[in-house]
């Protein structure tokens, strides 16, 4: 590779590679060359049909500004390519009539300023659906009230089963920050057990105050036997059982619906948004599907679109070698700005789907295999919603009313 020379300081170098590094530690080269671009712009531009007027700051080789008849031409980048070149770039001026022969290597974006063709400055119209939406069939108790309510009745606090306030943002803390054997640590710790005197003296007793808590939709387990196509050593069908845990997803549908915590960010009803003629689209009920759904329901009916969501490679480890797919649930009528937080606990953990490596079948056939589980265990976790999405189910909303629900998968 022929040698190449820097303009700036008329160093010799081997490659380009070591130009480029000798302008990145140098900065009065870079600058240099940063200089001739500026100048190589201002002449393409000019010879575009785009007159521009130099920046303050730019400067020609001989150290007056340029001027877009004046600009030098393209230059080369990375100097001379010989040392007879490198002498004839001696003088500044020499310099840049060498550089007006050599092509651009280096460009430069620049940023025009166009007209908003969208328009938008007229006043946001909200259309509501025409016909009845959400229609009261009676006031009625949320789960949470419920469950306040029997706290009362024994004469615990909110907090409870713990003390108060305070213990209970240490329990949050333990239950994210720590391990199971370094909460046993700090419950035993002399200025834990004298001082701070917590309700619970080891992690036994601890997640005993844990279970108390309310659960919401309770957890079913599937066993699903799985049979390959390999044999064993005695000539038998190879099978193998696998677990699938789950939730009704009418029933987790049924605790966001009447949480309290969203009674101000829900949405019942399907309605248009427009500016200017231009329908926007923004939360779950702004969408033609809501308003098209709605249509095909009795009057006074609740849309609750599902939002199903999970991770492939967030494997959750349990008991030996068995991991498991986790499934999300989410509804649509939760404003997406609380529904993406993950502290407003807008999305509930809905299944575990099982993994398996499936030696049981031959390796033609085991990718199929897993399509057939994956479908199978999606199948069964979400059986409930054929009812729930034909005829519909009661649910009592976060303001305390009941409503006949059309539980439906959106997404």
């Amino acid at each position: 590779m022929a040698p190449v020379f820097c303009l700036g300081c008329k160093t010799r170098f081997s490659d380009t590679a070591r130009h480029s590094r000798h302008l990145g530690r140098t900065p009065l080269c870079e600058d240099f060359y940063n200089e001739l671009a500026e100048t190589e712009a201002l002449r393409g531009l000019a010879a575009a049909g785009h007159p521009r007027s130099p920046p303050p700051n730019a400067q020609d080789i001989d150290g007056t500004p340029p001027s877009p008849d004046s600009a030098p031409g393209p230059h080369d980048l990375y100097g001379a390519a010989d040392p007879e070149r490198s002498e004839r770039l001696g003088s500044s001026g020499a310099a840049a009539e060498e550089i007006a022969e050599q092509p651009s290597k280096r460009r430069r974006v620049t940023v025009e300023e166009v007209e908003d063709i969208d328009g938008g400055h007229g006043p946001w119209v909200c259309t509501d659906y025409p016909g009845s939406v959400a229609e009261s069939l009676g006031d009625a108790v949320t789960h949470f009230e419920e469950y306040r309510k029997e706290q009362e009745a024994v004469g615990d606090s909110v907090h409870g089963p713990f003390a108060d306030e305070e213990e209970w943002g240490l329990v949050k803390w333990m239950m994210k920050r720590t391990t199971q054997t370094g909460m046993d640590e700090l419950c035993k710790l002399p200025i834990t057990r004298n001082r701070t005197k917590l309700s619970f003296k080891n992690k036994r007793s601890f997640f005993k105050k844990i279970d108390k808590l309310p659960t919401g939709a309770e957890w079913i387990c599937d066993i699903i036997t799985v049979v390959g196509d390999q044999r064993g050593p005695n000539g038998e069908v190879l099978t193998e059982e696998l677990e699938l845990w789950r939730r009704d997803p009418v029933e987790c549908c049924r605790d966001l619906m009447g949480n309290p915590a969203f009674k101000d960010y829900m949405a019942y009803g399907p309605m248009k948004v427009t500016r200017d003629g231009v329908q926007y689209f923004g939360e779950a009920n702004t969408a033609n599907w809501w308003w098209n759904i709605q249509g095909q329901l009795p009057p006074g009916a609740v849309v609750a679109p599902l939002i199903i969501a999970s991770d492939k490679t967030n494997l959750t480890a349990h008991s030996g070698d068995q991991t498991a797919w986790p499934v999300y649930l989410s509804i649509g009528n939760i404003d997406k700005a609380v529904r993406r937080q993950p502290s407003a606990h807008a999305t509930i953990l809905l299944g575990y789907i099982p993994v398996s490596k499936f030696h049981i079948f031959s390796k033609a056939t085991r990718s199929e295999a897993l399509y057939r589980l994956f479908h199978t265990c999606m199948e069964k976790i979400f059986s409930t919603l054929v009812a729930a999405g034909t005829t519909g189910v009661l649910m009592t909303c976060a303001d305390g009313v009941t409503t006949q629900d059309w539980v439906v998968t959106g997404i």
